[in-house]
């Protein structure tokens, strides 16, 4: 796979539905068009359609021998129970898939823990790894998220997720490499990945942060 269709829906859609169905894989594709139904009309920060996020996580979990049917299915779905409230009842896979999905879904720890959001972190990102699919999932998708991240956001949510990033995260990565180590190139280039969109984001961040003191004193 080319990684310049990364930067592309339409690409991106066609290389996923053309692998998947050469791969007989039924179940993640119905999970392709469930994804896109689901996504279809919201955006994300910088714009792009929702579905972008989706599509690169299944691509580039493909691109890093994470190509499980099971895998790609999770990859495509694993914002949709969150973000569009869908328990997935209506879609014809197999409950381990959707299973897998469930756990990341960060709604019902904030439930559990309504004026704790600290404790209701640590309570999802200790259910994340009893799963293998859920975990390279949340991996891909910090990585693709912190890849664009410092250009979306302010600079006080882009300090506050490099610290989740640093609490959490990177120990899910080292707790990984000993749970799934033939996944040690995947999680090892993710981890170097994200600790290099980290540091350039925290210097953009610090820096936006000094040019407001700045203004302040001015």
């Amino acid at each position: 796979m080319n990684l310049i269709i990364l930067n592309d829906e339409k690409k991106m859609y066609e290389f996923l539905k053309g692998y998947l169905i050469q791969h007989q894989y039924q179940e993640a594709l119905k999970s392709l068009y469930y994804a896109i139904e689901k996504h279809e009309g919201t955006y994300r920060k910088n714009g792009l359609p929702y579905i972008v996020h989706p599509f690169y996580v299944a691509c580039f979990g493909i691109y890093l021998g994470l190509n499980s049917e099971k895998q790609i299915a999770v990859n495509l779905l694993h914002d949709v129970p969150e973000d569009c409230e869908d328990d997935l009842t209506n879609l014809d896979v197999a409950l381990e898939i959707k299973k897998s999905a469930h756990i990341l879904n960060f709604n019902p720890h904030k439930k559990k823990y309504p004026n704790d959001k600290h404790q209701a972190t640590i309570d999802f990102y200790n259910l994340i790894p009893t799963d293998k699919e859920a975990t390279m999932c949340k991996l891909l998708d910090r990585y693709h998220n912190l890849s664009t991240y410092g250009n979306d956001f302010p600079f006080e949510r882009v300090l506050n997720y490099s610290k989740e990033t640093n609490e959490f995260i990177f120990p899910l990565c080292d707790n990984s490499l000993e749970l799934y180590p033939y996944y040690r190139f995947a999680i090892l280039y993710l981890v170097n990945g994200m600790q290099t969109f980290i540091r350039d984001a925290d210097a953009k961040a610090i820096g936006e942060k000094e040019k407001a003191r700045k203004r302040l004193v001015a």
